[in-house]
């Protein structure tokens, strides 16, 4: 039987980690089509910006030939760089290219946070300074209390990839973080999903990944017949 739902999904040609597991969050339950936008390594805001400017419209004119039920744009820290104003006018503007309603990670990010409740967050990143202010600037503003941090300060995207499940464990439980009451593994291309389930059972504390957020997001929407918000909050 065929799956009952059409999703697209772009993400930055680095990407090796989102797609996979958004298939296997998914399984049956929707086919993904993805489409690449070209992103200048080392990563920079700069180049993050580029990508957006330059690269996703087309990669939404590709996506919209399959046409997809829902859309998701892959990549949080370019649209945290964008600010609030700028990023519902870009993710407009992809939804009308792409044909469908499109989802920003930022907002699957917080509705998942609430989720579990979380009001205090250890943020986890593998990016270096810039994009990880970037990151944490946007969930204050979105009114989370980050009170632990710790980034990995991987310059090449196509480095976060490489990084091992056991070594985000590692990396996250090394830190301090005992007034935090959650933990958010930011970026997709980091392989969170499959450490996530250790880092709670070794920490006492729920964890929220960029690609968990997403593929909860999609089955919520698309089961709900309800259309996501298209601008991202956090």
């Amino acid at each position: 039987m065929s799956a009952p739902f059409e999703v697209g999904l772009m993400i930055p040609d680095s990407n090796t980690v989102t797609a996979p597991d958004i298939r296997t969050g998914l399984r049956d339950f929707a086919r993904l089509h993805v489409e690449t936008m070209h992103l200048p390594e080392p990563v920079t805001p700069d180049g993050e910006l580029a990508m957006v400017r330059t690269h996703a419209p087309e990669a939404a004119r590709k996506l919209a030939h399959h046409r997809p039920d829902l859309t998701v744009f892959g990549c949080s820290s370019a649209v945290s760089l964008l600010g609030v104003e700028r990023a519902a006018t870009f993710i407009g503007e992809i939804s009308e290219l792409a044909g469908s309603p499109v989802l920003g990670v930022n907002p699957c990010l917080i509705d998942a946070l609430h989720g579990v409740g979380a009001h205090r967050i250890m943020l986890v990143s593998p990016y270096e300074q810039p994009l990880h202010d970037a990151v944490r600037g946007r969930l204050e503003a979105a009114g989370f209390d980050v009170v632990a941090e710790a980034n990995m300060a991987i310059g090449r995207n196509a480095d976060v990839g490489r990084v091992l499940p056991e070594e985000i464990v590692e990396f996250t439980l090394a830190r301090p973080r005992a007034e935090a009451d959650s933990i958010l593994i930011a970026c997709g291309n980091l392989r969170g999903y499959e450490a996530m389930r250790d880092i709670e059972a070794r920490s006492g504390k729920p964890v929220v990944t960029a690609n968990s957020a997403v593929i909860d997001a999609i089955v919520r929407t698309l089961r709900s017949d309800i259309r996501p918000r298209e601008v991202p909050e956090c």
